[in-house]
Parts: C-alpha cells; structure tokens; sequence
C-alpha cells in the first residue's frame, strides 16, 4: 500500500456562496502568467464565461475588482488583463492560508494515525484531468506502516 496523499479543499462562503477559493486563485494566477482570461480559463478546462463569472461574483461580494485591462492605447497594441494589487493580494493570502493549514493539518496526521501521510504537491498535478504524482514529504519523520505496527 502506498502512504496516503493528504488532500484538502478549503474555501470561503457568505450565506453557503463561494466567496473564495482554490478554483479562483488558479485562474487569478493564470491569469496573472497569460494576460488572457480565456487562455487561463482554457488551460483549466473552464469556459471563459465560468471564469469570468467566478471572478465577478468574487468582485461584486468583495466590493473591488480583482482584474483591470490594459493597454489598447495605441495603434497595433493589443489589450491585456491583469490582476489589479487586490486581486495580487487576495490570491496571494488564499495561497499563504491554504499553506499553513495543510502543513498543520499533515503534522496533525503524522502525530495521530498510526502510519505515514505524504503531503500533496499541486504543482504535479495536471489540473484539467485532476492526474497528479504524490511526493513524499522530507521534512517529515518517517513512521512505521500500519500493517508492521499490528506484528
């Protein structure tokens, strides 16, 4: 048996609506890399419109906009999106928070089963089909497997 791969999913919600989340953090920091919300709503197998409607939402709870356009001005420019500090902000505090509490709750796991978690690295994992490679996490002391706890 492989050790088991530490899996959360946390967001926000004002009166059971999503507020905020993983989902709108990854398109905020794809947007953030492309420029383009619908090449960022396409590399996470959304719809540009399920995009822009997340993000909408957020903004209208929020009061802010998380995104702006720019350039355009000129002759032969094109016009880009990116995120306004809000939206740099509100992603970037989703990711701290998310952080903290998976490695508390992977120390909590440690410390209460009686076998080894892994931590879970997103960064492996391919969004659109959700496939991911579980890595095993160094700073973790290592612990005997359940089935050699119960010789």
């Amino acid at each position: 048996m492989d050790d088991p791969v530490l899996r959360m999913h946390m967001w926000l919600e004002v009166e059971g609506v999503t507020f905020f989340g993983l989902g709108r953090t990854l398109i905020l920091e794809r947007l953030a890399q492309c420029g383009s919300l619908q090449k960022a709503a396409r590399s996470l197998g959304i719809t540009h419109e399920a995009a822009l409607e997340k993000i909408h939402q957020t903004e209208q709870m929020f009061g802010f906009k998380l995104i702006e356009r720019v350039g355009g001005d000129k002759p032969g420019t094109s016009r880009r999106l990116r995120l306004t500090i809000f939206g740099e902000l509100l992603s970037s505090a989703y990711r701290q928070w998310s952080e903290s509490v998976e490695r508390f709750a992977l120390q909590q796991a440690m410390e209460i089963f009686p076998f080894p978690c892994r931590s879970y690295d997103a960064s492996k994992e391919d969004i659109v089909t959700g496939h991911f490679s579980p890595t095993q996490n160094s700073s973790t002391p290592s612990r005997p497997r359940l089935s050699q706890a119960h010789r």
